[in-house]
């Protein structure tokens, strides 16, 4: 047995590396996904999403009701 003031052995972290492959599709439905939790509201799915090397762009088109 051990006494009781024996510190406890630190913690065992273990590091895991997790490689995904998306489609095009997966990636652009990730990008939405990502975009409606920043802005907080819906985006239409036939939304138009480019991918560059330095970010993304998502375009959508919205009805004007001259107010």
């Amino acid at each position: 047995m051990f006494p009781k003031n024996t510190p406890k052995p630190p913690r065992l972290t273990v590091l895991t590396k997790t490689t995904l492959r998306l489609t095009s599709a997966e990636v652009r439905l990730a990008l939405i996904l990502a975009a409606e939790r920043v802005l907080g509201h819906t985006i239409d799915s036939d939304a138009s999403v480019s991918l560059y090397e330095e970010g993304a762009t998502i375009q959508t088109e919205t009805e004007d009701d001259g107010a």
